[in-house]
């Protein structure tokens, strides 16, 4: 979002009082523009342009969704936000299959969260309308390429090096005698007359890595034999390791179709770098000249190549002049190894301007391993450059802001000897004497022995630690770990977190469950001892199943209202601050966060909960509707890789051909966040999970994998058991919900989940969805 630019939200709510609290919170950093009712929200959204709307769901004669439904028929593209205090899943349904609401969000809601999914919807709605063109162009470009694709005479085939054929152009009947559907899946042996010469094809092609002209004998499903040209190469995976074979067989009569072909496949290449922004120039060993393609001039500013050097020097002559010496002594280098490299370097294009490249290059050789072509990729990383170094400036404001966070920090060397506290942990001092600060000074006795032992462990495992501890009538939680130093010191980072609040609340939880327990094993004695009236005695366990979902629903609403009441007024004492005196104002600011998260975490804990006692209740009916998962699975994992403070990603993999799913996307998609979720969370500072979709017949397998901690054997059969947590997860925090809601939203599916661990290793959930 552009920093200069302040964005026009209509906010809508029937209370006065959360009108008056949205304004405070953001119309500093936004316009902000209230209404008391849909009616006059409409009247103001035909009179000036809006980038948000939000509003408040229970309102009198016109509801929320009412009037955002009325909002997108007049845009369909802007975003809308809906605010309610209840949880109800037929609203939250209608909600985003009927209405388009972009998102969803509970009362009460963390301001800090709101102004990220408000920033989020704003610079999406922007990007839509600056990316429809790009996206336009992109279509066009793709139906293109699958004309070409289906109508091209030759045969495309792509294979592994077990033999499978994974790709078949639908030319395939015309050559072979065979539909493509037929020949996917199968053993690329059965068109080989001789399938001896397929294996000298792979070896050669390890060596070469191409090969163009290759005769071979085929034989088609009628038994004809065929003598045809194969031009084929090596596919790579990621990694850069050869993993099968893409070929182009064509009969040998046909080779000006062929020649065809490969210009059309061109243009289209050319088109393609266009779109991507990715320039690319051809050296040519035998006459030393360079080619370029048309982005290229684009990248480099060339209007004109009649006026430029085309030889390799004049491709060396475009960089800045302090790097033209390393970029020369990289390609020579390059030429005599005969190694695929890239390199990054500056130009300095005539009209003045530089331009960040990343370059990709790759050696061609003929069969007696002798150098014949040179091919790069340039790719424009300026803009990327760029964001880097203002990501490095904002990592140091927060490492300015952590001197006054409501967070005790400590920094300690392997001898205990405190080498950083910030302010608030020196407020805690146990002890004031002017003497070299040690771990000894800021804990006392009776908390001492279980910290060292915690300490210890992630010195020799260097792995986090997460400890809760009481002092003083009061809770806090401990988190360990190990700062690697540029020089080499090993530290270790403490955040000491004050949860006094969390704990009186799982007491509260405790004493609940532990009442509502009491009273199911009374009634079961009832029940033993009353047999002969145990018709009434069902009709009376019915009542009360009943009432314990009644009490948690109502449990959760009544949580909800004074929660709102909280943060509500929480916020207008923030905005209020400023006139207080310094010591109210320090006090204020240490407790304030406090109050934030334990109000959310209460809020989500009581959603958890809810969900539980809806199913239960028969409350939840699942709304099936065929849905592309793939896509849906695409859209969960990047949510997650954008907020991983780690910079770990999940890159989604799929094999067989993609195929819609009868489910309830709702279900569908609380489910696989939960175990996205937990993915990241029980695996930090290790490799990030992987997520696989299997298409077979009638069946999709999804995996998801991480490489974390593991559960112990004797755990794993209760895993799906509400608040049940491994034994080995007490330094990390979490309620023992998440994969009973899991179970849960699956179940109402027909649809099961497997798991596998290993303590150490990790765990990987296994969804199976059948047609």
């Amino acid at each position: 979002m552009d920093k200069l630019t302040k964005y026009n939200i209509l906010y809508v709510d029937d209370e006065e009082s959360n009108l008056r609290v949205f304004n405070g919170l953001y119309r500093r950093k936004y316009n902000i523009v209230t209404s008391t009712s849909a009616e006059e929200a409409l009247v103001l959204f035909d009179q000036r342009d809006f980038d948000l709307v939000i509003s408040d769901q229970q309102m009198p004669k016109v509801s929320g969704l009412e009037f955002l439904g009325i909002i997108k028929e007049k845009n369909p593209q802007i975003p809308t936000i809906l605010l309610t205090g209840y949880t109800d899943h037929d609203v939250l349904k209608e909600a985003f299959n009927k209405t388009g609401v972009h998102k969803y969000i509970n009362k009460p809601f963390d301001p800090n969260s709101l102004s990220t999914i408000m920033n989020l919807a704003i610079e999406g709605y922007l990007l839509t309308k600056e990316k429809q063109q790009i996206q336009e162009e992109l279509f066009k470009s793709e139906d293109q390429f699958r004309g070409i694709f289906n109508s091209m005479a030759d045969v495309f085939a792509r294979t592994n090096f077990s033999g499978e054929i994974e790709v078949m152009s639908p030319s395939s009947i015309d050559l072979f005698g065979y539909t493509a559907e037929e020949l996917i899946g199968q053993d690329v042996d059965i068109l080989y007359a001789n399938p001896e010469e397929r294996k000298a094809l792979i070896s050669k092609l390890k060596k070469l890595r191409i090969i163009r002209g290759a005769e071979t004998t085929i034989v088609t499903k009628s038994g004809e034999l065929k003598l045809v040209s194969i031009t084929a190469k090596l596919y790579f995976d990621k990694e850069n390791n050869p993993i099968g074979i893409e070929s182009i067989s064509r009969d040998i009569s046909e080779i000006k179709e062929m020649q065809q072909l490969l210009k059309e496949r061109n243009e289209l290449l050319n088109e393609t770098q266009r779109l991507a922004k990715i320039g690319s120039w051809h050296y040519d060993i035998a006459t030393k000249k360079v080619s370029w393609s048309d982005t290229f001039s684009l990248i480099y500013g060339i209007h004109d190549f009649n006026q430029i050097d085309t030889t390799i020097d004049g491709y060396i002559a475009f960089f800045h002049p302090s790097e033209q010496q390393r970029v020369k002594e990289t390609i020579l280098k390059a030429l005599e190894t005969h190694e695929n490299f890239s390199f990054d370097a500056t130009i300095l294009r005539r009209d003045g301007k530089e331009r960040m490249l990343s370059n990709f290059v790759k050696l061609e050789t003929n069969e007696e391993n002798r150098l014949i072509r040179v091919t790069v990729a340039s790719l424009d990383i300026t803009e990327t450059k760029i964001r880097q170094k203002e990501l490095i400036k904002s990592e140091e404001k927060f490492r300015v802001l952590a001197e006054e966070l409501p967070i005790q920090i400590l920094k300690i060397d392997r001898k205990l000897n405190v080498t950083y506290a910030n302010n608030l942990a020196k407020t805690n001092l146990s002890s004031l004497k002017d003497e070299k600060l040690t771990i000894h000074s800021f804990f006392h006795k009776e908390t001492l022995l279980v910290l060292l032992e915690s300490i210890q462990n992630v010195m020799n495992r260097e792995k986090e630690s997460y400890v809760e501890f009481e002092s003083k009538d009061k809770w806090y939680a401990l988190n360990i770990s190990l700062s690697k130093e540029p020089r080499g010191i090993d530290n270790m980072l403490l955040l000491i977190y004050d949860i006094t609040e969390k704990k009186q609340s799982e007491r509260v939880l405790k004493n609940m469950n532990e009442e509502l327990e009491r009273k199911v094993i009374a009634r079961t004695k009832d029940l033993e001892e009353a047999k002969d009236t145990i018709e009434l005695a069902y009709k009376k366990e019915k009542e009360l199943s009943q009432l314990k979902s009644q009490f948690v629903s109502t449990a959760s609403h009544q949580f909800r209202t004074p929660l709102t009441v909280i943060q509500s007024n929480i916020g207008l004492l923030g905005m209020q601050i400023d006139e207080a005196g310094p010591e109210f104002k320090i006090k204020f600011d240490r407790v304030y966060p406090r109050i934030i998260s334990e109000v959310k975490r209460m809020t989500d804990l009581m959603d958890n909960v809810l969900i539980l006692g809806k199913k239960e209740s028969g409350k939840i009916k699942p709304n099936f509707q065929m849905i592309d998962i793939q896509s849906m699975v695409q859209s969960i994992l990047q949510k997650y890789n954008e907020i991983q403070m780690d910079g770990r990603e999940i890159v989604l993999t799929s094999s067989g051909p993609v195929s819609m799913y009868h489910i309830d996307p709702e279900l569908f998609e609380n489910a696989f966040s939960n175990l996205i979720s937990n993915a990241f969370k029980y695996s930090q500072s290790k490799p990030a999970p992987l997520v696989h979709l299997k298409y077979k017949k009638g069946l999709l397998t999804i995996t998801v994998q991480d490489f974390g901690i593991g559960i112990p054997k004797e755990d794993i059969s209760h895993v799906f058991e509400p608040f049940y947590r491994a034994g080995n997860v007490s330094d990390i925090s979490g309620t023992g919900l998440g994969t009973s809601i899991v179970m849960t939203y699956l179940e109402l599916m027909d649809v099961s989940i497997d798991i596998e661990s290993e303590l150490g290793k990790g765990t990987k959930f296994t969804i199976n969805i059948e047609k």
